[in-house]
């Protein structure tokens, strides 16, 4: 009875440790956090609450958006990124994994047209000191909605 006991207990054990390693530490922001990719290009963009908006009647315009990393000790990546835009058009979007001094160390990309999520590919690694960068190209009248990011704990 005990060797059944302790069976389970470490069975238990188990597979919780494994469902820690599978953990992450999701982060979600909100389109309107983005800004003009060049300054002269300000005035094309409204932050309605639901994101920023390339108010332009044709054309794409960039926008860089802020990417929070702090897991700095977990060199891992990340497990998932995902995106929602709001819009007729084709957005794309780019994201850097930087290095401690500003080099890249990986770059994803991803692409939807029409309303909806999409995915950008997970990061394998990052640096200890390093950072995470995100570009998109906003079409016409198109809305990036939400940012978000999970990062490997």
């Amino acid at each position: 009875m005990k060797i059944i006991a302790i069976t389970a207990i470490a069975a238990l054990i188990g597979l919780m440790m494994s469902f820690s390693a599978l953990a992450e530490n999701g982060h979600s922001y909100n389109g309107s956090y983005c800004d003009a990719y060049f300054g002269n290009q300000v005035g094309d963009f409204n932050r309605p609450a639901r994101g920023i908006r390339n108010t332009r009647l044709s054309g794409t315009r960039l926008v860089t958006c802020p990417v929070i990393v702090d897991e700095i000790a977990n060199r891992q990546g990340t497990t998932r990124v995902r995106l929602h835009y709001t819009g007729g058009g084709r957005i794309s979007c780019t994201m850097f994994s930087k290095n401690g001094n500003g080099t890249t160390r990986q770059v994803r990309t991803g692409t939807r047209v029409g309303t909806g999520w999409f995915n950008i590919q997970p990061f394998t690694s990052d640096a200890y000191w390093g950072s995470y960068s995100l570009y998109c190209r906003l079409p016409a009248g198109g809305i990036l909605n939400t940012i978000w990011v999970g990062e490997k704990t």
